[in-house]
């Protein structure tokens, strides 16, 4: 079972957030494991800062201190 939004709303959610709402709701999924074919890690390549480092840079707080506010 994985929480989260879907990759293509990434942006909205963000803009969301840093605007003072809470964002798109996340949607829990469940994936059979049999299903699975790779996870990704979300981690900076290069010049391209990770998804969870833009979150920070465009709302000024960390992804985990926003999502632990969610809960």
């Amino acid at each position: 079972v994985i929480e989260g939004i879907d990759l293509n709303s990434f942006d909205d959610w963000v803009r969301q957030a840093a605007a003072g709402g809470q964002g798109l709701s996340l949607s829990t999924v469940f994936f059979p494991l049999l299903r699975v074919e790779k996870l990704l890690l979300d981690a900076e390549s290069g010049d391209v800062p990770s998804m969870a480092m833009q979150f920070e840079k465009r709302v000024g707080r960390s992804l985990q201190e926003f999502l632990d506010g969610l809960l």
